[in-house]
């Protein structure tokens, strides 16, 4: 059997949102995936009001 390390996973997870903070960490985070070569994983939430919920 021959000796297999993975490769290492230049994945950048950021979560998004309306504020503006959230913008600038998506910024950030595209910056540092260039350097890097690395991806980005640009994630949210969202959460159905209850009055809409059956």
């Amino acid at each position: 059997m021959v000796d297999q390390q993975s490769a290492p996973d230049h994945r950048i997870v950021v979560g998004i949102d309306s504020a503006a903070g959230s913008a600038e960490a998506l910024s950030w985070a595209l910056a540092y995936a260039r350097l890097t070569g690395g991806t980005v994983e640009a994630v949210t939430a969202w959460q159905v009001p209850p009055m809409y919920a059956s």
